[in-house]
Order: C-alpha cells, then sequence, then structure tokens
C-alpha cells in the first residue's frame, strides 16, 4: 500500500512524501509502514491519503 503524508512546508505550501510498504499499527497517535528501506513511522494526523492494493512486497534482499 502507499501512505501519503504531510513532512514540512515551503513558500506556505505542504510538502509531501509517500511511504510504500505494508501498513502496521504504531500506536494511538502513529502508524507504522514496513518498506523495503526499513519501517516509517508517521503521525496520524499527518496522513493525507492511503491506497492499496493491500498485499506483501519483497523484501529488497530478495529481488
Amino acid at each position: 500500500m502507499s501512505l501519503r503524508h504531510r513532512v514540512g512546508e515551503r513558500d506556505g505550501r505542504a510538502l509531501y512524501s509517500d511511504a510504500v510498504g505494508e501498513l502496521c499499527d504504531g500506536g494511538p497517535a502513529t502508524v507504522l509502514v514496513d518498506t523495503r528501506r526499513g519501517p516509517v513511522e508517521v503521525a496520524r494526523t499527518a496522513v493525507v491519503a492511503v491506497c492499496g492494493p493491500f498485499r506483501r512486497l519483497p523484501s529488497a534482499g530478495r529481488r
């Protein structure tokens, strides 16, 4: 899945980043995305979009 989240602001405009991987529960205030490069923790308030399909991605070592 892909998760788009706010990472900052430049010239009065929001900056976004995407995390692609398996969605995991990070707790009440965060979500955790297990990506090929390692886990990415994102504040739930920063999430702006989540898209599927929901499937496992191979790790970086298995190509």
